[in-house]
C-alpha cells in the first residue's frame, strides 16, 4: 500500500468509523481535493447512521409504550396479580431480548427470595413460592438498597443459573406489599443495559408494584367483606335459627306433659315440624349467602338481591328473614332479575318504614313462576304509600305478564309479586282487602 487516506464518521460526538481509501491510481498521493470529497461521504455516512438509529430508538419506544399500555389494560379490565405479572415478564423479556427476566418476591427479615413470576429460554424453571438462596447477588443489593443495580459481565446468580458473564440489571418495587420486590434480567454481556432500556424496565417495575399493591388491596377488602357477612349470618342464626329451635323444644316438651290428648300431641307434632323446616331452609339461605359472598360472581341475583335485604335492614332494628326456594342465579333470566330487586327494595322498604312491624319475612321462589313474597306483622299497607310505592310493582308485573297481590288481615300483610319465568300474557290482578 503505497498511499492511504482515511476520515472517521462521527455519530452524535462520538467515532462510529473510518472510511479509508488507499493505493491512487491516477496519481501519486491523494491531494486535499480527494479528503474533501471523503469528509462529504463521511458526513452523509453520519448522518444515515443517525437516522437509522432514531428510527429504531422510535420503534423501540412505540413498543415499549404498547407494552405498557397492554400490560395496564390487563390490570385495569380485572386481570389476577399472577396473570399480568406473567405478561408483563414475557412482554419484557420479548422487547429486551433477555436470557431470563423474573420478578423476585424479597422478604428482607427472613433472607431468601421467593420468585413470583419469570420467562426464560434455557429451561429452567423456578415456581411460585420457591425459596432461593440471593443473599450476595444484585438481586440482594437492589433490595436493600432500593436502587436500580445494573452490571455488565459483573455479577452471577447461581439460585436462577445467571453467569457472571452475563450482563444483568435489577430494579426494586417501589413500596410492595412484600418489602424487597425486584424486577430482574439478564442477557448476554456483549449488550449492556442502556440508559433509555433502564428508564423503560422501570416503567415495568412500577407497574408489577401497583399490580401487587392493588392485589394485596383486594385481598383484605375481601376478607373484611368475608368477615363482616360471618358476623351478620351468625347473629342471624342468633337472632332467628336458634330462636326458633328453642320454641320448638319448649312445644314439644310441653306436648310431653299431654300424654292423653293425642290431637293436641299431633297439632303440636305437625306445627314442630313444620317449624323445623322453615328452620333448615333459613340455615341453608344463611350458609349460601356466606359461600356467595366470597365466591359468587357481582351479577349474581341471589347475591344481588341478600346485598338489597342487608342494605334496608342495616340501620333498621329489624333483621328481616329471607328464604330462598328454587334455583334462583339459573332459572330466573337476565331481564328478570333488575324487576326482582326493585321489588325486594320497594316492598321491603315500605314494611320497614310504614308498617311497625316486629317481624319480616321475605321469601323468593323460582319454579314455573318467580315468586317475591314480603310478609309483616305489621299496621298494613296506608293509602299514600300504595299509590306512591306499591303501584310501581304492579306496573313492572304488567310489563312482565305477571301480577302483583296485597292483602292485610288479622294484623299480618303480605306483599306477592308473580311473574312467570318463559314470558307469557297473563292479566294483572292487584287487590286490598
Amino acid at each position: 500500500m503505497d498511499t492511504f487516506l482515511g476520515v472517521p464518521i462521527f455519530v452524535r460526538g462520538e467515532v462510529f468509523g473510518s472510511i479509508y481509501l488507499a493505493d491512487s491510481s491516477e496519481r501519486a498521493a491523494f491531494d486535499d481535493r480527494d479528503e474533501a470529497v471523503l469528509q462529504i461521504l463521511a458526513n452523509a455516512a453520519s448522518i444515515a447512521i443517525d437516522n437509522a438509529r432514531l428510527f429504531e430508538e422510535s420503534q423501540t419506544r412505540e413498543a415499549w409504550l404498547k407494552a405498557v399500555a397492554a400490560v395496564n389494560a390487563r390490570l385495569l379490565s380485572g386481570g389476577s396479580r399472577d396473570e399480568t405479572l406473567a405478561e408483563l415478564v414475557r412482554t419484557t423479556r420479548r422487547l429486551t431480548d433477555g436470557n431470563l427476566v423474573c420478578i423476585v418476591r424479597y422478604d428482607l427479615g427472613e433472607g431468601p427470595g421467593v420468585h413470583v413470576a419469570e420467562s426464560q429460554t434455557r429451561g429452567m424453571t423456578v415456581s411460585d413460592g420457591t425459596v432461593l438462596d440471593l443473599s450476595g447477588t444484585v438481586i440482594d443489593e437492589a433490595a436493600r438498597s432500593r436502587r436500580t443495580i445494573s452490571a455488565p459481565s459483573a455479577s452471577a446468580v447461581p439460585a436462577l443459573h445467571v453467569s457472571s458473564e452475563e450482563s444483568v440489571v435489577a430494579l426494586p418495587l417501589s413500596g410492595t406489599s412484600f418489602g424487597g420486590g425486584v424486577l430482574f434480567a439478564s442477557r448476554r454481556s456483549d449488550r449492556p443495559w442502556g440508559v433509555d432500556e433502564i428508564e423503560q424496565l422501570t416503567a415495568m417495575a412500577d407497574i408489577a408494584a401497583v399490580t401487587v399493591e392493588f392485589a394485596e388491596q383486594q385481598r383484605k377488602e375481601r376478607l373484611v367483606d368475608v368477615l363482616e357477612d360471618r358476623d351478620r349470618i351468625a347473629r342471624d342464626l342468633h337472632d332467628h335459627v336458634i330462636q326458633q329451635l328453642f320454641a320448638t323444644g319448649l312445644s314439644l316438651q310441653g306436648a310431653l306433659q299431654r300424654p292423653g290428648d293425642e290431637e293436641t300431641i299431633r297439632t303440636v307434632l305437625d306445627n314442630s315440624v313444620d317449624q323445623l323446616d322453615r328452620t333448615v331452609r333459613e340455615i341453608r339461605t344463611a350458609v349460601f349467602d356466606l359461600h356467595t359472598s366470597e365466591m359468587s360472581t357481582p351479577t349474581s341475583l341471589r347475591r344481588r338481591l341478600l346485598d338489597a335485604v342487608n342494605g334496608l335492614s342495616g340501620h333498621s332494628s329489624i333483621t328481616p328473614s329471607v328464604t330462598f326456594e328454587g334455583t334462583i342465579d339459573s332459572s330466573v333470566p337476565a331481564r328478570l332479575a333488575p324487576h326482582a330487586e326493585a321489588v325486594v327494595r320497594e316492598g321491603l322498604s315500605n314494611a320497614l318504614r310504614h308498617a311497625h312491624a316486629n317481624a319480616i319475612d321475605v321469601t323468593i321462589r323460582a319454579t314455573e313462576d318467580l315468586v317475591i313474597s314480603i310478609v309483616d306483622d305489621g299496621v298494613g299497607i296506608d293509602q299514600a304509600t300504595r299509590i306512591h310505592g306499591l303501584d310501581n310493582l304492579a306496573t313492572r308485573a304488567r310489563q312482565c305478564g305477571g301480577s302483583s297481590n296485597i292483602t292485610s288481615e288479622n294484623g299480618v300483610t303480605e306483599l306477592v309479586w308473580r311473574v312467570p319465568l318463559s314470558p307469557r300474557r297473563s292479566p294483572l290482578s292487584i287487590q286490598h282487602r
